[in-house]
């Protein structure tokens, strides 16, 4: 329930402020949430700390589907939302494993410490990635012939 109302209210931001920038801090956010949830020491804490990683996660989704729709080129939205939508299917198939799998190798704690790394990551290549394609480009995006973009 706390993802899908951040979603709404973080999208909503997002437009005001800008996708990426909340992009960004719902990333790391929700790295630092995953890491604190592998040092909880009772369940307000645990209930807390997975709330505010909901909420950051939920938060990432409408930042990174409107900075799709922004940074993909005329014609190509559709196989832009394609690969999204299958990365996003994949990730869900995936992750189950991997998190069973870093449980099993390191302790469960371990693996929400992991997953924060994978998080913290992503976010620090995510903005990189953003602030040197703002730097290369155009001012004026092509639009089609009806103002579409």
């Amino acid at each position: 329930m706390v993802a899908a109302s951040s979603k709404k209210n973080l999208g909503r931001y997002g437009d005001r402020v800008g996708n990426a920038r909340v992009a960004l801090a719902c990333g790391i956010g929700a790295a630092v949430s995953y890491v604190a949830l592998a040092f909880v020491g009772n369940l307000p804490q645990l209930l807390v700390l997975h709330a505010l990683t909901g909420a950051c996660v939920g938060g990432l989704l409408p930042s990174l589907s409107a900075m799709l729709a922004e940074y993909s080129q005329h014609g190509d939205e559709g196989c832009v939302y394609g690969i999204d939508n299958s990365v996003v299917s994949a990730g869900r198939t995936v992750g189950p494993i991997l998190g069973a799998a870093s449980a099993l190798a390191f302790t469960p704690r371990g693996t929400f410490v992991l997953t924060g790394l994978i998080y913290g990551a992503s976010s620090l290549l995510a903005a990189l990635t953003v602030c040197r394609s703002r730097a290369t480009r155009p001012l004026d995006r092509p639009t089609g012939g009806d103002g579409a973009l």
